[in-house]
């Protein structure tokens, strides 16, 4: 949801006045919102699993032409992707020097910058060297002024006995 959206300001009360995004993106069908959950369902909902989920690309295609269903499946993306619009547009507003970060696939654990998903802490066994890497990000990192905020991902261990 956040890949290929650079932080930005812009006004989000268009957004905010409503308690259920789908009727923002009913109301105000062409707004930077309603492309942003156009853009982010294509992206992120692959029609091969489109397919498996409801039998058809029915939804697909009414997306596509402009419009947004009162699915349920797209009441849950569209809630998702109202916070992801709101926190993208008033992080810059807070600070114009804010940053959003990411890790990818096959980066190395750092306590620093990221947060792991599991319920059990990140623990390295007695006689044994432990990498930890990104398997799947499910949260980007931000730093707004002094504060960070974790990218959250779930790792793997790979574990090397000790002396090699």
């Amino acid at each position: 949801m956040f890949n290929g959206m650079p932080l930005r300001s812009y006004d989000v009360d268009d957004v905010l006045r409503y308690d259920d995004p789908i009727n923002s993106l009913i109301d105000n069908p062409k707004t930077g919102f309603a492309n942003f959950c156009r853009e982010k369902y294509m992206l992120a909902v692959h029609p091969m699993m489109e397919m498996s989920f409801f039998r058809n690309l029915d939804q697909r295609m009414f997306i596509l032409s402009g419009r947004h269903p009162r699915t349920p499946f797209y009441q849950i993306f569209a809630r998702m992707a109202k916070w992801v619009w709101i926190l993208q547009g008033i992080a810059t507003s807070i600070d114009p020097n804010a940053q959003m970060f990411s890790v990818h696939r096959g980066s190395e654990f750092s306590d620093v910058y990221l947060e792991p998903v599991q319920e059990e802490g990140v623990v390295v066994s007695k006689g044994e060297q432990s990498n930890f890497k990104v398997e799947f990000m499910v949260m980007p990192g931000f730093r707004i002024g002094s504060t960070l905020v974790k990218s959250r991902a779930y790792l793997s261990e790979t574990k090397h006995p000790a002396g090699t």
